[in-house]
């Protein structure tokens, strides 16, 4: 192809132009689109097509990253699109790159499914980044460098909707996360839990369970924090593929658990605390299995004391015992872990139905953090992990009496216990320690190598 002289002065704008698309469509979509112009069209029509790119590119980039539902930038980014016209199929990433995109409503899910996420790849070489969802510039641009997109916990909205074409424009597969059965109407009714919920919340839960269970059945893989919650997603995804990523303590929980150990000394008083941890609204049915036990036995045993926190309603049969029993508000995770050290010993009692055998083994990790025993409900994957007599205390609903005893009566068999949850987290369900089980082909998208499948 000949250029005369007015043809080469406009390769400055035909490269600016290219550069700006980088934006949108990465940089060997780029700059074979001007190129493919220019021969087939006239350098001309590509001057055109440039212009007309440069002037969409300077909207999207005035548009505040954090406005929310911001669908003047989403019609803005499709009219670019339908200018530039169809990316042909891009080159496998030569590094893995996979980009989270999530909002940041629950603290502690953040760091279970998103901040642990994140070290866990980087410690394999993978580059992992987070970006909020609403921020939908910064989420578009990440996707366009991305060899795997993970969305967590999100509902069905025209974002979303953008996310995933662009994904499927560029062949980056899509994965969804999530660590209990939201999207599922039928299982969230069945949740005895979800009764002591008010009226407007429940009814939004139920609402959004639909939009919840559309964003997942659009991605290409699923990622669940148990093997329950795997079945029941590839259940109502009409069989999509399902893998289990579990929760799992990183190295600064487990950092963090060390120092608040080493700071709290033995207690030398003969009371014994009880703790009962609450991240939320939606655990009272949970309560109410173990709450029988409890109010009897500190009747029975002036010395035990009872701490509840987070969100716990008063309840009738604890009221001869208001002296004894402190209630604390939900705080940061540091305060959290420390109101753990201070207990003897934390219950985790779970009413035995489909949501709850979902659930992982969060609040058992935690105390192990600071070597804090646990009695748990026999009930999904504390049954399935746990230990029963050596890592931590398994019971039926009937049993509950007779585990307070035997923890309240053996301080050396509680300081045991304690070590050894301490020891099977470190080795099992730390960052370092666990490597899920995703499968050649995801596991190529995710960390650029297919690994051998891991014992967990």
């Amino acid at each position: 192809m000949r250029l005369d002289f007015r043809q080469i002065i406009v390769w400055p704008l035909l490269i600016r132009g290219a550069v700006s698309s980088l934006h949108m469509n990465g940089v060997t979509g780029a700059f074979a689109k001007t190129v493919h112009i220019v021969r087939s069209k006239g350098i001309r029509e590509a001057v055109r097509r440039i212009q007309q790119s440069l002037r969409l590119h300077a909207r999207l980039l005035e548009v505040a990253p954090t406005q929310k539902n911001n669908l003047t930038y989403i019609e803005s980014h499709n009219e670019y699109l339908s200018i530039l016209g169809p990316r042909a199929k891009p080159r496998p990433a030569r590094f893995p790159n996979v980009v989270i995109i999530s909002d940041t409503t629950l603290e502690q899910c953040h760091r279970y499914r998103i901040e642990n996420k994140i070290a866990f790849l980087r410690g394999l070489g993978v580059r992992a980044t987070f970006v909020h969802a609403e921020d939908i510039p910064n989420a578009i641009n990440a996707i366009q460098f991305s060899s795997a997109v993970i969305f967590y916990r999100l509902s069905m909205n025209d974002a979303f909707m953008n996310y995933c074409s662009e994904a499927a424009r560029l062949g980056v597969p899509t994965l969804y996360d999530i660590d209990d059965p939201m999207f599922d109407r039928d299982i969230i009714i069945a949740n005895a839990n979800v009764s002591a919920i008010d009226p407007h919340t429940r009814e939004a839960l139920l609402r959004d369970s639909s939009a919840t269970r559309d964003a997942m059945v659009r991605c290409d893989f699923m990622l669940a924090s148990t093997p329950a919650l795997a079945e029941i997603m590839c259940l109502a995804s009409g069989g999509k593929p399902a893998f289990v990523w579990r929760n799992v303590a990183d190295k600064e929980a487990l950092e963090l658990g060390d120092e608040i150990y080493c700071a709290n000394p033995e207690q030398q008083s003969s009371a014994v605390r009880i703790g009962y941890f609450s991240g939320s609204l939606a655990h009272e049915a949970d309560f109410d299995v173990a709450a029988p036990a409890i109010a009897r036995f500190m009747k029975e045993r002036e010395d035990v004391n009872l701490l509840l926190f987070g969100h716990v309603n008063e309840r009738s049969l604890f009221d001869d015992l208001g002296g004894r029993i402190t209630n604390a508000a939900v705080a940061d995770y540091s305060d959290y872990i420390n109101a753990i050290a201070g207990c003897d010993f934390v219950v985790v009692p779970l009413v035995d139905n489909e949501f709850n055998r979902c659930k992982s083994i969060v609040r058992y990790i935690d105390a192990a953090l600071v070597r804090v025993p646990v009695i748990a409900s026999r009930v999904g994957d504390y049954a399935a992990l746990v230990r029963n007599g050596e890592t931590g205390w398994l019971v039926s609903e009937e049993e509950w009496l007779t585990a307070l005893e035997q923890a309240r009566d053996d301080a050396s068999e509680r300081q045991q216990m304690g070590l050894r949850a301490r020891a099977f987290v470190e080795s099992e369900y730390a960052v370092g320690s666990y490597r899920p089980d995703l499968g050649a082909s995801l596991n190529k998208a995710l960390l650029g190598y297919s690994c051998a499948p891991s014992r967990h």
